[in-house]
């Protein structure tokens, strides 16, 4: 199920970028580890199964977006 969400997610994130002035293009890498800033504490095993570079990862990008004021 937390894989559903996150392609809504990834797509919506997504659109919302490309509708900018101008557009911010990012890679699919960007928004698919972004999305785990909402739902990794609902998607259990999903997120567990993960290595930990890829949590290490995820969790970088959502410190540097917090940082910037992104994620608030």
């Amino acid at each position: 199920m937390a894989d559903t969400y996150r392609n809504y997610l990834i797509n919506g994130i997504r659109e919302f970028d490309l509708l900018r002035n101008p557009p911010i293009i990012r890679t699919n890498q960007y928004y698919s580890d972004l999305t785990w800033f909402g739902i990794r504490s609902d998607a259990g095993q999903i997120y567990d199964n993960l290595s930990q570079s890829e949590k290490d990862r995820i969790q970088n990008l959502i410190n540097i977006e917090n940082f910037a004021g992104g994620c608030n």
